[in-house]
């Protein structure tokens, strides 16, 4: 990382695991100058908690992407109580230089778009275990309402771990068993189907179909929410 030196602002975008974010930004703190910016990507994890080591928290901010990032406009720049006003200046600068619309939130649960969308994707998926339709069924309905993307097809590009780990974040605020759902995920020795979860590195793609499931994956500590593979998973 010693090639980051000479940055002014370093964007930080590696998996949604808090510990693993804390410790990155403690090396970026020794690298970088003391004039230099530092930010998250997080989806929703608490952006205070992953700058609290930091000896300059003033300069540490949220500076939120959304996929695909070279297609979406919106960044959302999330300031923490130690936030200084330098830092979300330039963040703006930077967002506004990449063509991007800036939006200044606060460091809450989910921020703002987190927040708003996860009934999109947990109703989605609460019909599908119930059985009230099929993936397909679903996303051509969302498209249908107008939405430009269906849910599955949406958690798709996003990757579905990582879905799973901003709605864990997000749900910090309430009860949760509220939550609790279990998911049926496929892969293709071929072509990913409709719904593939591509983002998960976890994957043996070697046979034909293989089932896996999400289970109350609210209720599971972050450092062990990968998927867990099910030999065959039937109602």
């Amino acid at each position: 990382m010693d090639d980051l030196a000479a940055c002014t602002i370093v964007v930080e975008a590696i998996p949604e695991v808090l510990d693993l974010k804390r410790s990155l930004f403690e090396d970026l703190e020794r690298i970088v100058s003391p004039a230099a910016v530092l930010a998250t990507n997080t989806s929703a994890l608490p952006v205070a908690e992953i700058g609290s080591r930091l000896a300059r928290p003033e300069r540490f901010l949220g500076l939120h992407f959304f996929n695909p990032p070279t297609a979406m406009k919106l960044v959302e720049i999330v300031r923490t109580a130690t936030t200084g006003a330098r830092a979300i200046a330039a963040a703006t600068d930077f967002s506004v230089a990449l063509e991007r619309t800036p939006v200044l939130v606060a460091d809450t649960a989910g921020f703002i778009v987190n927040r708003i969308a996860r009934p999109f994707y947990l109703q989605a998926m609460r019909a599908l275990d119930r059985e009230v339709a099929d993936v397909a069924t679903l996303d051509a309905l969302a498209r249908g309402a107008g939405f430009p993307m269906g849910p599955f097809a949406l958690m798709d590009l996003i990757g579905i771990d990582v879905n799973a780990a901003v709605s864990r974040a997000a749900s910090g605020e309430k009860p949760a068993a509220a939550f609790t759902l279990t998911l049926t995920v496929k892969f293709s020795a071929i072509r990913p189907q409709k719904w593939c979860c591509r983002n998960t590195t976890r994957a043996d793609r070697s046979s034909s179909s293989i089932p896996m499931a999400f289970s109350s994956l609210w209720r599971t500590p972050p450092e062990r929410a990968a998927l867990t593979f099910r030999g065959d998973h039937r109602r």
